[in-house]
């Protein structure tokens, strides 16, 4: 639901119920479902609210959440901010590049389809690792391909998977010259 849906909802709840106070119609009379959800451990109950005291509680108590539609597979519900796929290279040794995506489980794709894709596409070695478990989140998975493939990955993600580009950081790096000063 968007802010306008939920602050909908709100004001038929609020109307159906008939809390609207009779003396002064800014006032919302609470029940006890809505003093229950607005009321914060250890302080007095709430009795009373102004409409857009109650409209900026309602948000507060809110957690952010995220639809994600994969096609043929329909849409997922999940907690949080949405995680974007990260595209970044890195050296290593003997001087050596190499490109590692992670993120790609959010839109519901395959890291290794995606190693698979890329090494037909780039005639490079890739391989999937691990990535180690960090605190609230669940593990995944990173793709590595051997050389500077930004370019090859950015057109596989946009155009192939479908990936909306808001949802990928790093594709920008191709950007930078590379003349030496």
């Amino acid at each position: 639901m968007n802010s306008s849906e939920v602050r909908q909802a709100v004001t038929d709840y609020v109307k159906t119920n008939d809390l609207v106070s009779k003396m002064n119609r800014s006032i919302v009379v609470l029940d006890p479902v809505l003093c229950h959800m607005l009321s914060s451990k250890g302080a007095p109950p709430l009795t009373q609210l102004k409409w857009d005291e109650l409209m900026k509680k309602f948000f507060e108590k809110m957690l952010p959440c995220h639809r994600v539609k994969i096609p043929g597979r329909g849409a997922h519900l999940r907690k949080g901010v949405v995680k974007h796929v990260v595209v970044s290279t890195a050296m290593r040794t003997g001087n050596k590049k190499v490109t590692l995506i992670q993120g790609l489980e959010t839109f519901g794709v395959s890291p290794d389809e995606v190693a698979h894709d890329m090494q037909r596409k780039a005639a490079a070695s890739t391989s999937v690792g691990d990535l180690p478990a960090r605190k609230g989140q669940l593990p995944g998975k990173e793709v590595l391909i051997q050389g500077d493939a930004v370019r090859l990955v950015s057109s596989l993600l946009l155009d192939q998977y479908k990936i909306p580009a808001k949802y990928i950081d790093g594709l920008d790096q191709k950007v930078r010259s590379n003349k030496r000063s």
